[in-house]
């Protein structure tokens, strides 16, 4: 399987380019750290080696993938988009692109509403740093993402809130150019409390139907009541299930 290496954008920098520090919290620095040690166990779990690597590390380590993790920032907070780079001048330039769109693909998939900003669209992305070197140390792809901007309100709560989902989008481009296990996707769309919840409103509203098909000993006709309660639990379910949808922000 793969050996991948993870470049944490302007970690541990304290002078010079040392990244975005954001609108509404993390740092790009804190961030890309979160997201490796988020990224890492999943990457096993695929059954890929994760290499962890700092900027401007004295040597890089062998590799069979490069990705560099960085945010953007913009004195315009209303800037958005998430963006990879490539080299266009090193032998995986075609493999490096490809890997760079499914990556973008996934991401936009895990939830990402920011929309795309151009493949190297800027000189950094386009010429960054680390992507020759790493390719030398064997990277059959090597690219430079840019996450999306801390500085945008919507794109940090969505980086911040979501890591895990980053993270995954990484992951199943990694698998899709390396083979692997997949990461098992998420399908619950409530707490486990909520869940339970409605689980026994669903029981009780059963029991009731239950006991209308069914009477009971001594008087086997339905009583009104049955039907009554059955309709009142029926009404509080619908008022759950609508507060959920809101919750999800699903259109009644």
């Amino acid at each position: 399987m793969a050996r991948v290496g993870c470049q944490l954008g302007h970690v541990p920098r304290t002078t010079g380019k040392t990244g975005t520090g954001g609108c509404c919290g993390e740092t790009e620095q804190e961030y890309v750290k979160r997201l490796f040690d988020t990224l890492e166990p999943k990457l096993v779990a695929a059954g890929h080696t994760p290499i962890e690597i700092l900027a401007d590390p004295a040597s890089y380590p062998a590799m069979d993938v490069f990705v560099a993790f960085h945010c953007d920032g913009s004195v315009d907070p209303d800037s958005r988009g998430c963006s990879f780079g490539f080299r266009t001048d090193l032998p995986n330039a075609t493999a490096s692109k490809k890997f760079g769109n499914r990556w973008r693909a996934e991401h936009l998939a895990a939830g990402y509403s920011g929309g795309n900003r151009p493949t190297n669209y800027t000189k950094a992305l386009a010429g960054y740093y680390a992507l020759d070197d790493a390719t030398a140390a064997g990277a059959e792809q090597a690219i430079v993402v840019e996450f999306g901007f801390l500085t945008n309100r919507a794109d940090n709560d969505f980086l911040i809130d979501n890591v895990g989902e980053v993270a995954d989008a990484l992951v199943k481009t990694v698998v899709a150019f390396h083979g692997g296990t997949p990461p098992e996707e998420d399908l619950s769309i409530m707490d486990p409390a909520t869940k339970e919840f409605l689980v026994q409103q669903f029981d009780e509203i059963d029991d009731h139907f239950r006991t209308i098909l069914r009477g009971d000993e001594q008087d086997p006709r339905t009583h009104p009541n049955n039907l009554e309660n059955i309709m009142q639990r029926i009404n509080n379910l619908q008022e759950d299930v609508d507060r959920i949808k809101r919750k999800l922000q699903i259109p009644n």
